[in-house]
């Protein structure tokens, strides 16, 4: 916890800060709401402190932008430090920590969950509403490249903002060369080959003066050059080569559409939020009980809102402990390409 204690000296008025930012009734741009539920096994790790702290330096210096944690499950020692710090927002008070649910009633809650934490962004004068898990850690330049990435998304859509979400994260594991990107290894054998070719072109045509003969020796070598360098984008991964893009944020692309799977970190426009909160709450009204990941992507299909995903990621998955399964993922699962 000295983690906690450097941070409330840093910043001791952060979180009346945040507080009074919530309570503004003038439109600002960001409302973060972390989504938390205390268990014994994932608190032994402090996913919950190192997500808050590592996201409240990256928003205190920014006057457009109010954070909350929303503790959906019991008030425990992590949750009551951090609420010394943050503003947080307590659901459901008394959750038994063991409590056993068949997976139909675990759904049940996750979606009531996530509509809850919707409401408080629909409830809210913010301009977009981004709801990360309690496990992820974000970028240092992420408010940066969210509006550098929001920009190029308002330029295809208008000033209505109809479009349905931008994803924040996305497991490396799974951005593979795919269908959809089989334009990239060859951008990287005609970009490799055709650097190569006039290396090698002018290099040589000091000393030959004949173009064609010093052309066919470029050409000779530009074409292995270019296939090894195809070669070695593959041995090496798509997913590791996309990581030196997070350096630089004019480099991160909002690729659409989005894939349905994982809620670890999503954004939304107001309007969006408040619609799909309403979409969640009439399918468990009527007993409809889907995963939040996939109720959220039906959502989208059924009224045909553009998604997007930004690549690279802009943010680290460190959960390690399901919150489903209550038990120990394996960590290439979620550490991402650097394996430890």
């Amino acid at each position: 916890m000295e983690q906690l204690q450097a941070f409330q000296k840093q910043m001791p008025e952060f979180k009346q800060t945040m507080e009074d930012r919530l309570k503004q009734t003038k439109a600002y741009e960001f409302q973060f709401v972390v989504i938390t539920r205390s268990t014994h096994p994932r608190n032994q790790y402090n996913y919950l402190v190192r997500s808050v702290l590592k996201l409240a330096v990256a928003v205190e210096q920014d006057p457009h932008v109010a954070m909350v944690v929303m503790n959906v499950g019991a008030e425990d020692t992590q949750s009551r430090r951090i609420s010394e710090l943050v503003p947080v927002k307590q659901v459901q008070e008394g959750r038994v920590e063991n409590e056993t649910m068949s997976h139909r009633k675990y759904l049940g809650k996750q979606l009531q969950d996530y509509a809850t934490a919707l409401g408080l962004c629909a409830e809210s004068f913010a301009q977009y509403c981004c709801i990360p898990e309690d496990d992820v850690i974000v970028s240092s330049h992420l408010l940066f490249t969210l509006r550098i990435l929001l920009a190029r998304i308002r330029s295809k859509h208008g000033d209505m903002d109809r479009w349905g979400m931008l994803k924040m994260y996305y497991k490396e594991a799974w951005m593979g060369y795919a269908t959809e990107v089989w334009y990239e290894p060859v951008v990287v054998g005609v970009g490799s080959g055709t650097a190569t070719f006039l290396v090698c072109f002018l290099r040589t045509r000091r000393r030959d003066r004949v173009v064609v003969r010093t052309a066919f020796k470029a050409l000779c070598l530009a074409l292995p050059a270019g296939a090894l360098c195809v070669l070695f984008s593959y041995l090496v991964g798509r997913p590791n080569l996309l990581q030196l893009r997070k350096a630089i944020p004019r480099l991160h692309a909002a690729v659409s559409p989005a894939p349905t799977a994982i809620t670890a970190g999503i954004l939304y426009p107001r309007g969006t939020a408040r619609e799909l909160r309403e979409y969640m709450l009439d399918l468990l009204h009527n007993g409809s009980v889907l995963a939040s990941d996939i109720a959220v992507g039906e959502y989208m299909t059924v009224r045909h809102l553009a998604t997007y995903l930004a690549v690279p990621n802009l943010l680290d998955h460190i959960g390690f402990v399901s919150t489903n399964l209550m038990k120990v993922r394996s960590h290439k699962e979620h550490f991402g390409v650097w394996m430890p």
